[in-house]
């Protein structure tokens, strides 16, 4: 009961931070945009970062079994693969124009 009660609060946490975070820094009317890309970024690597401190805080110190362990360390190994990817995103290392090329490509196609 725990280990699916820890799953459904880090679920809720993942969509939280990747769309409720965009979506309360994200501030625009009509066509114009008057949010800045910083604050989005910041809540979001802010985040994933208070994430990934609590899923280590309950691995370690309230996880007694270790399934509960097992399960907070996975969650904290995804949060950290979305810190490293929305880092390097934020950067400019990661691009998603070839991604976008290719779909855009399927999509003509059918």
């Amino acid at each position: 009961m725990r280990r699916i009660l820890l799953n459904i609060l880090n679920f809720a946490a993942l969509f939280i931070i990747l769309v409720g975070g965009p979506a309360v820094s994200g501030v625009s009317i009509g066509g114009l945009v008057l949010s800045s890309s910083r604050t989005w970024q910041t809540l979001v690597l802010a985040g994933l970062l208070i994430a990934v401190a609590a899923n280590l805080v309950v691995a370690f110190w309230l996880g007694k079994r270790r399934d509960i362990r097992n399960t907070a360390l996975g969650w904290m190994c995804v949060y950290s693969g979305f810190f490293v990817l929305e880092s390097l995103f934020f950067a400019g290392v990661l691009d998603f124009q070839p991604l976008k090329k290719f779909l855009i490509k399927i999509t003509e196609l059918t």
